[in-house]
């Protein structure tokens, strides 16, 4: 079960990754912001390693209180993500058509009239067909073959 979840989750890493590359229009770049980020956080936690008074050690009473905070402080993964910005992001997608829309389609200019006596339509088809179609309705009504004097029962 857990490896037919695994083969699952990464065909779904496979799709979201490979996708957008293979229909050329976005590429994937690092982000500069969090490589400057991930220095910053290893050169910090290395000072902090050899300032905190004991020289790497910690006592394990404080490290049963540091663990009680990490959990009261919540180990969800909201309060995870929570803190999360743009520069915490390894790579970036970028696209590659350089924010232009593509034109489908040739679109043939809109000509305006202004005259209100010119229409779409031609005015004297609409009234021919509605007369054709009277006239149809018409002798299906007055036809001789249908009209009878016997009532069915």
């Amino acid at each position: 079960m857990a490896i037919a979840l695994f083969i699952l989750m990464a065909a779904f890493v496979a799709l979201v990754i490979f996708l957008p590359l293979l229909s050329g229009m976005f590429t994937y770049k690092p982000n500069p912001s969090y490589l400057e980020k991930r220095k910053e956080k290893e050169s910090e936690k290395l000072k902090s390693q050899n300032d905190d008074g004991y020289g790497g050690y910690v006592p394990p009473d404080e490290q049963l209180e540091l663990e009680k905070q990490a959990k009261s402080s919540g180990s969800r993964i909201y309060s995870k993500i929570s803190h999360l910005t743009q520069d915490d992001i390894p790579i970036k997608l970028q696209l590659q058509s350089h924010g232009e829309l593509k034109n489908r389609t040739a679109r043939k200019p809109v000509t305006t009239d202004s005259n209100p006596n010119s229409f779409d339509y031609d005015l004297n088809e609409l009234i021919d067909e509605d007369f054709e179609s009277e006239r149809a309705e018409n002798s299906k009504v007055y036809a001789p073959g249908i009209i009878s004097n016997h009532e069915e029962v």
